[in-house]
């Protein structure tokens, strides 16, 4: 029991001793500073004199939490220190809130939410920590501000309120446990009071902590000691301070309860390592290592316990380095660690490199010489003891490619240069036509060379030959190994011709690029906001998927006329298409077409009420302005489509923003009652010129007006005459005419009875349809009415004075 005593003794220097002469009786009604006649009296009497002398009796004194309740309380002190915040509720509420009035005993309950009795109180609940997480997103980046949203979290991981509640009163609890026992309860309850803490309350935990101490003399500082040892969780040592405290001490138990948990779990640890369950075992050792870290046994002998095996250990090559990875062991109890170890040559020769061990899952090899067969033995370690078994890698070596290969081809042949790595004993180079060359497939051919250079005069234009140049390096074993290879894609001929006649023209679908083909090489078009740098006819020294530009899909059709063309779809604004060619190696810069390009509107719908048209469409992105006009759609014979509907005459045309249109939830116009053909254009502006989208239309049918008249005729007036006419030329549908008794006007004929029908006709302009008919007489009063029959959707009736439908 020494090193006990002496981590004891430790403890003591840390946390002073109550001087002898401090110690009092443990009355929990006796208070410093009355009178020594009231200890003479019966304790009855006495509780009656003494609130007269300004002392409050109480009859139970408030149980204190003597182990932390949150496992990381460290992290928390060290984050309210950075924050500047006496306890946690300040970084959660402030100073200022805080300060009207809280209590803890019963739970952390602030004043300033209203009455108790209507339930008023605040607390520390997910939605108080929410508030204070959103003030602290307004604050700017500080280490205070990251101290505090620390705070936050470890609050917010206790889980519960209660949970919440329980930290907080330990946090006040610590506080006032650290000052000397010399400092008076009152001194201890100042600072709490200033913060805001009920003063009874106050008062009550601070002679709950000095009135243990002082009823039995070294009681006292035993028991504060054996506190500071739990929350360290030095259990060992907590054991053996209890030997100060009273036989019934609670503590005792405490430290009995938690040192017979952590027997507990060494005798099921030691079951699971009978019955084959490491795991299990290295488990139970690990929770009983968290309980008392001042046991020096039990990391010994969780780390005796081997991990599992780590799994899938690669190595691979990453230029002149050997990255090796694999998949963690799945132990989890306890410390575990990787060591990685580089094995090299094999029988007398063999050799074993450390490379070190790390926590991760992967290392890095920077020191294998080229050259050299290399496989990578990795094992999991528990607490540094305690070691798997290995899991290897396949072997592998490191074999540079050579560097900066450069290609210059023309139709007299193909030159190629590069710089070999200084340890290669020779360069190979093979050359296939049409595929990627290898060692031994058929057509390969080995090209000669000074070994940084060749010249190979032997290919013909226009056919396609890759060259794979390798390294050639000698082993540790005395044999040849080669570099996988730099693989160069080459097609030699003439220089490629530019493209002269570029043209882009709109259509209904959007805009055809055209153009006459060259006679050597193959076109590609490319498309940029920004006008090309390169000048027409340069050679362009990328490849075409390096170009800066964005490539345009499709394939080229030529059409009977001898002339490519290709659909393109541009977004609206100023757009610079470019026709690039490329033929083998040679890639030249064409001619490029400024195009203004404004996208056409969709799903255009139209709406006719009477006389007026309402509009519907959906925007194109980046376009603002539409442009709407209307014309006749007299029926021809010769129909023109509805792309050439310019050549009609123009009845009405209105501009339209689509700020406007939005606000107003689409567009309409009085457009008149004919039908009418509708196209809406979208416009784009840029600087002075202006360019409009490809028409799209819609077709609106005709509401035409036919008015009638009713006259009486007839000797006695009883009979009438129907007369209709038309302004315009319009098929007139079938008209019944419509006699319907009662004092309403009627809207329908239905509850009428129809006296004639006149049959439907193409009605011109000012001419008259009359029909005589004779009502039926009757006592009441009644209508003389006309109401379309069929297909009357597109006309309207338009009545006469009501005197004259009146009979």
């Amino acid at each position: 029991m020494a090193w006990n005593r002496g981590a004891r003794s430790e403890h003591e220097r840390r946390v002073p001793t109550p001087a002898r002469h401090d110690e009092t009786p443990a009355d929990p009604f006796v208070r410093h500073g009355i009178d020594d006649d009231l200890r003479e009296r019966p304790k009855e009497e006495a509780r009656t004199d003494l609130p007269a002398r300004g002392a409050r009796v109480v009859d139970r004194l408030p149980e204190l939490p003597i182990l932390p309740p949150l496992r990381d309380h460290r992290a928390l002190g060290d984050h309210l220190r950075r924050r500047g915040a006496l306890f946690s509720p300040v970084v959660v509420f402030g100073e200022e809130r805080l300060s009207r009035g809280f209590t803890v005993l019963d739970g952390l309950r602030l004043r300033d939410g209203g009455l108790p009795e209507e339930g008023g109180y605040v607390t520390l609940d997910d939605e108080a920590l929410d508030a204070a997480g959103r003030r602290l997103q307004r604050e700017p980046m500080t280490e205070g501000k990251a101290a505090a949203e620390r705070v936050i979290a470890l609050l917010r991981s206790a889980g519960s309120r209660e949970a919440r509640d329980r930290i907080v009163l330990w946090e006040i609890v610590s506080h006032m446990s650290s000052p000397p026992p010399v400092v008076s309860e009152r001194a201890l309850a100042e600072p709490w009071t200033a913060a805001g803490l009920d003063p009874d309350e106050a008062s009550r935990i601070a002679a709950a902590l000095r009135r243990g101490e002082r009823g039995a003399g070294r009681t006292g500082a035993a028991e504060r000691e054996v506190r500071a040892l739990l929350a360290d969780r030095c259990l060992r040592q907590a054991e053996a301070a209890t030997a100060e405290l009273p036989r019934e001490h609670p503590l005792r138990n405490e430290v009995s309860d938690l040192a017979e948990r952590v027997a507990s779990l060494v005798r099921d640890a030691d079951l699971a390592l009978r019955e084959g369950r490491a795991e299990d075992a290295a488990r139970d050792l690990a929770v009983a290592v968290e309980l008392a870290v001042d046991d020096e046994r039990l990391p010994l002998r969780l780390g005796a316990i081997p991990p599992e095996p780590v799994q899938e250990v690669t190595a691979r090559v990453d230029g002149r380095r050997v990255v090796v990875t694999w998949r963690p062991s799945t132990s989890a109890a306890g410390t575990v660690s990787y060591r990685v170890t580089r094995r090299t040559g094999s029988g007398g020769s063999a050799r074993e490199t450390p490379l070190g061990e790390v926590t991760g899952t992967e290392a890095v090899d920077d020191h294998l010489c080229v050259g050299g067969d290399a496989h990578y033995a990795v094992v999991a370690v528990r607490g540094g003891l305690g070691v798997s078994p290995e899991a290897t890698s396949t072997p592998v070596m490191i074999t540079p490619d050579v560097a900066e290969p450069r290609t210059v081809s023309d139709e007299t042949g193909v030159t190629m240069s590069w710089r070999p790595p200084p340890e290669a004993i020779r360069i190979e180079v093979l050359r296939g036509e049409g595929t990627p060359p290898h060692g031994s497939s058929p057509g390969t051919i080995v090209v000669e060379h000074d070994g940084s250079r060749f010249h190979d005069a032997s290919v013909r234009p226009d056919v396609e030959y890759f060259y794979r140049v390798r390294a050639v390096y000698l082993t540790s074993r005395g044999r040849t190994r080669t570099s996988q290879g730099r693989v160069i894609r080459v097609v030699p001929g003439p220089r490629a011709i530019p493209v002269r006649d570029l043209r882009v023209s709109p259509d209904p679908r959007g805009f055809t690029a055209s153009w006459t083909p060259p006679e050597r090489g193959r076109v590609r078009l490319f498309t940029d906001r920004r006008e090309p740098s390169v000048p027409f006819g340069s050679e362009v020294d990328t490849g075409p998927e390096a170009l800066p530009w964005v490539p345009v899909p499709g394939t080229p059709v030529v059409d009977a006329d001898g002339r490519a063309r290709l659909p393109l779809s541009l977004p609206a604004g100023v757009t610079h298409v470019l026709a690039v060619t490329m033929a083998g190696e040679s890639t030249v810069m064409g001619e490029h077409v400024r195009v203004t390009a404004a996208p056409p509107v969709t799903d255009l719908r139209a709406e006719r009420f009477d006389t007026a048209v309402r509009l519907g469409w959906t925007w194109p992105e980046h376009t603002a302005t539409a442009l709407v006009s209307w014309r006749p759609d007299t029926p021809r014979e010769d129909e023109l489509p509805m792309s050439a509907e310019e050549d009609r005459e123009v009845l009405g045309t209105e501009r339209r923003s689509r700020r406007r249109y939005d606000a107003e939830g689409g567009f309409e116009a009085r457009m008149g009652a004919g039908p009418l053909l509708v196209t809406v254009r979208t416009v784009v502006s840029t600087g002075d010129d202006e360019a409009l989208s490809v028409p799209v239309t819609v077709r609106v049918p005709g509401r035409v007006v036919i008015d009638y008249r009713v006259e009486p005729a007839g000797l006695l007036r009883r009979e009438r005459v129907v007369r209709l006419s038309s302004e315009v030329s319009c098929r007139m549908p079938e008209i019944a005419v419509v006699y319907t008794p009662g004092r309403i006007q009627p809207h329908t004929g239905e509850r009428g009875r129809v006296l004639s029908v006149l049959p439907a006709r193409l009605l011109e302009p000012g001419e008259r349809v009359s029909v005589r008919v004779r009502p039926p007489r009757e006592a009441e009063p009644g209508w003389l009415m006309c109401f379309p029959v069929e297909g009357g959707e597109d006309v309207r009736l338009r009545q006469p004075p009501v005197k004259e439908l009146r009979l």
